[in-house]
Formats: structure tokens, sequence, C-alpha cells
């Protein structure tokens, strides 16, 4: 079992005081990833796979705010139109409403659905 670091591309990752974890599954197997991260396996190994800016997100304050916009009305639509069952769109308008009100974090990797790592 390999533990995640506590730094994803070099940004700081919130985890709880205890270093309490959760284990994510891929194809690759099981990954320890701390607790209380909006993140999971495929993001680590997309980091640990490609580093390709080494300039963390927090960089672009901008960009990552317009990012959870985006993401917060495409939730919200895909809820409405019954493609978004109501828990997840609950999770993920509650992070994107944390990122836009400064009170999330975030962390230094970008992810495509490329399925390359």
């Amino acid at each position: 079992m390999t533990h995640a670091s506590e730094t994803l591309d070099g940004a700081q990752l919130a985890s709880t005081p205890t270093g309490a974890y959760h284990l994510d599954h891929d194809l690759l197997g099981d990954r320890e990833i701390p607790a209380g991260t909006y993140w999971g396996v495929h993001n680590l190994r997309a980091v640990e796979n490609f580093p390709i800016t080494g300039q963390p997100l927090s960089t672009n304050p901008h960009l990552v705010r317009g990012l959870a916009a985006v993401k917060l009305a495409a939730a919200r639509a895909n809820q409405e139109l019954e493609l978004l069952d109501a828990e997840r769109g609950a999770a993920i308008e509650k992070a994107c409403l944390e990122i836009l009100g400064g009170r999330l974090g975030v962390a230094a990797f970008w992810t495509t659905t490329s399925n390359t790592s």
C-alpha cells in the first residue's frame, strides 16, 4: 500500500491532524488519500505521472473561481435535467461554493479524461 504524500505537485493538501485517510482504488491498486480532500487516486496518479507546469493552480485565482462557477452552473443544470443525482449535485455545489467563497484551498493539479495516468 502506497501513502499519498502531504503535498500534491508542491501544493499543501488539506489533511486531518490525526493523519486519517481513506482508501481509493483504481485498476493499478489501492492508494491512501488524506481524509478531507476533494480529490482521489486518479488526480494523485496524474500529478505523479505528468508534472506539466510546476506551477500551482493557486497562482491563478481568477481561473480557479471561473472554473468553479462553470462547474456550479453545470451541476445545477444537470440536476434540473435529472442527469445528475441530488447527492452528487449537492457535493459538487458545496465544493464550488467553498471555492467561490474562498474557504477551500485548491491543490495544484490539472486532470483530464484522457485516461493516461
